[in-house]
């Protein structure tokens, strides 16, 4: 069995299992830390799946385990509002 840890590039469960003596890897579309196995862009490869394109899903075998980690805050949208104080606030708060 291999452990597939999706938009994990810090390395830290990949290297837990790999210290347990399973074969592991992760998949960040960075790789900040050095420990990044495939620099990749996993939302690319999400949609060629499902375009019936060839991805990386391709390899995973079926009695292997994926491990998608929720994507960084900086990749989406609501950063860039936070940054510019745009956010919505909560009822409550405008009194």
């Amino acid at each position: 069995m291999t452990y597939h840890c999706l938009f994990e590039q810090s390395g830290t469960f990949k290297n837990e299992f790999r210290k347990l003596g399973y074969e592991a890897y992760d998949y960040d579309i960075k790789d900040e830390f050095n420990e990044t196995d495939y620099i990749i862009d996993l939302f690319a490869e999400i949609e060629k799946a499902y375009s019936n394109e060839k991805s990386i899903f391709n390899n995973i075998k079926s009695e292997d385990t994926i491990l998608a980690f929720f994507p960084c805050v900086r990749f989406e949208n609501q950063i860039q509002l936070f940054f510019r104080r745009n956010m919505c606030k909560p009822k409550e708060l405008d009194r």
